[in-house]
């Protein structure tokens, strides 16, 4: 009834009245109309209106509506996920672009959430593909170096086949190329794995084909209930079969399988309907529920080549040639460590030199750079490595020039500097200077100007020194050896004498006692010269002597006039008139008719 009278309300003119029919007539007929449109729904429905009305608010309210919602989508989820896959069809792409967008914002969050799962699953991976691609290469090491191995490149150029493909088939002894699960009431297809090896064909046609092999089979032949094929063989294939109460499961095998191949085709059966009993009852043709027992299928792709079934031979040339190698690598870590070795000690050699500070060594291209300090009375670098290495390494030595106190190079600077002259030593140690011996004046002054100029020097010691002044001494001895040759000279002038005959008081030109007087004027003069040199004053007193031939008053007369002559002689041979001065005495005491000349020095 109520829809009765909704449907005659709805079904209202144009500009009629929901509860009255009529023509709305201002705003206060339309109130009236539309409570009593309200009461009208009231009294009809009764408390069912209510709850339409509250169902009505919550859809039209959808934060309410969520809120309603939340309590029972997962068990709705859950209702769906097991009736079909429409949830992960729908979900995916919405999944797929939010985690696009994720990626693209920041792919550091995804990556950290990932990371407890990528990281061993990554590491695994690497270490199944090093390990199989050491399996590989160490087989084709082996192989590619023997008689074998050239034939089978023949044939792989005589029949246009791969080199590993030709390997394979002549290494081979069996290999599950493929593994069919096909269900057993309809013969659909419901999983299918291949060998990465093997070369497949329409997988659903093989499937169909064994299903009306299996049929032929049992319509042509009598056989008892329950036996079924098990084994189709067709040239090096043969196909394996094992039935299920509700599918069957298939391997095609290249070769001949171990009697333990079979046991294993039942374990994989027995498993496959333990796990997938329920949806092998209900199957309706959909075969996605069987992708997560691919493992099972894939654990049948099993392999065994000649190698394998023989042993695992001794690879002994493979170890040759891995032994060669080391033996190489061992050779050049050997002289590699001696060369470090004696760059090592040369460069402490080089270090323990005094006046060489090393700073840095850098290897490049096998050409050392050597860096550091040299004294320049150091010795080069070069040269203390070369006595340390019979035949070192190329290097470039860059040494910046400094000033060492090692104490070798301080007493090398000191002799350099000082030139120490022979009698006297210099002697060093801890920074102490002792100077012994005997130097003359200027090099001791010269020495104490510039020893604090040489560095390292902190005290110096000169008790030991005796400094004397060479000139003065030199000229010591020049007037010791004048004075010597004045009083020889004074002896030889005593010695000398004026000879006259009896009687005579004259010179006459030509006689002896002229010559005698030239030769006394000789030796005055060379005295007069001398005591000039020695600062000495002279008085020359001339002595006349005669014989007793004569009375004495003759005597001293002829004395007189004897010293007078001589006296003038020797005045015109050059000497001054002052040196002379007449004898105290009128006659000398000798028995001599001569006159002699006596020097009186102060």
């Amino acid at each position: 009834m109520s829809s009765t009278i909704e449907r005659v309300v709805r079904q209202r003119p144009p500009g009629m009245n929901e509860q009255t029919g009529k023509r709305a007539r201002g705003p206060a007929g339309k109130v009236a109309a539309g409570q009593e449109l309200e009461h009208l729904r009231e009294l009809l429905l009764g408390q069912d209106y209510q709850a339409l009305l509250e169902l009505k608010r919550q859809l039209g309210n959808p934060e309410r509506f969520s809120r309603q919602l939340a309590g029972v989508i997962s068990e709705a989820l859950s209702l769906r996920i097991a009736r079909d896959s429409s949830v992960s069809s729908v979900l995916a792409p919405t999944i797929e672009r939010a985690l696009s967008e994720s990626v693209a914002r920041d792919p550091g969050h995804l990556a950290d959430a990932l990371y407890p799962v990528m990281g061993p699953a990554i590491r695994k991976s690497i270490n199944e593909v090093l390990s199989q691609t050491l399996q590989t290469f160490n087989q084709l090491l082996e192989e590619s170096l023997s008689v074998r191995s050239l034939l089978w490149r023949f044939d792989a150029w005589r029949t246009g086949r791969s080199y590993s493909e030709v390997v394979l088939m002549k290494t081979l002894v069996y290999q599950v190329e493929q593994v069919f699960l096909i269900h057993r009431e309809t013969g659909l297809l419901l999983q299918h794995v291949v060998s990465e090896q093997a070369i497949t064909k329409d997988p659903d046609m093989v499937s169909g084909m064994l299903t009306a092999i299996q049929d032929f089979v049992n319509d042509s032949f009598e056989v008892r209930n329950g036996d079924s094929l098990s084994t189709l063989k067709l040239g090096d294939l043969t196909v394996h079969v094992e039935q299920g109460p509700h599918a069957v499961l298939a391997a095609v095998v290249r070769g001949n399988p171990p009697a333990s191949f079979p046991a294993l085709l039942r374990d994989t059966q027995e498993d496959l309907h333990r796990q997938m009993s329920h949806s092998l009852q209900t199957f309706t043709g959909d075969s996605e529920p069987f992708l997560r027992i691919r493992p099972l299928l894939e654990r049948c792709l099993i392999l065994q080549t000649q190698r394998e079934k023989e042993g695992r031979r001794t690879p002994w040339l493979l170890y040759l040639l891995l032994a060669g190698v080391m033996a190489g690598l061992g050779w050049w870590g050997y002289q590699a460590y001696q060369e470090r070795r004696q760059w090592q000690a040369a460069i402490e050699h080089l270090g323990a030199e005094p006046g060489i500070v090393v700073t840095g060594v850098q290897q490049r291209d096998g050409v050392y750079r050597i860096e550091g300090l040299r004294d320049p009375l150091a010795r080069a670098p070069a040269q203390v490595l070369q006595e340390s290495l019979a035949s070192p390494p190329p290097a470039d030595y860059v040494f910046s020039t400094y000033v060492s106190l090692d104490e070798p190079l301080v007493r090398a600077r000191l002799l350099r500097a000082l030139e120490p002259p022979p009698g006297v030593t210099l002697d060093y140690a801890d920074g102490r200077l002792q100077v012994t011996g005997r130097a003359p004046l200027p090099w001791a002054e010269r020495f104490r100007q510039s020893w604090p100029l040489v560095g390292g020097i902190q005290a110096v010691d000169e008790s030991g020194l005796t400094v004397f002044d060479a000139g003065a001494e030199r000229a010591l001895a020049q007037q010791a050896a004048l004075e010597r040759q004045f009083e020889t000279l004074q002896r030889e002038l005593g010695a000398e004498a004026v000879w006259f005959e009896v009687g005579e008081t004259g010179l006459p030109p030509g006689e002896p006692g002229l010559e005698q007087a030239r030769v006394l004027a000789g030796k005055l003069r060379e005295l007069v010269r001398m005591a000039n040199r020695l600062d000495h004053q002279l008085v020359v007193y001339l002595s006349g002597n005669t014989d007793e031939s004569g009375t004495l008053a003759f005597n001293q007369t002829v004395a007189r006039k004897r010293v007078t002559v001589v006296k003038t002689a020797l005045i015109e041979l050059g000497l001054p008139e002052f040196l002379f001065q007449p004898d105290n005495g009128d006659q000398s005491r000798r028995q001599e008719r001569s006159v002699r000349a006596r020097v009186v020095v102060f």
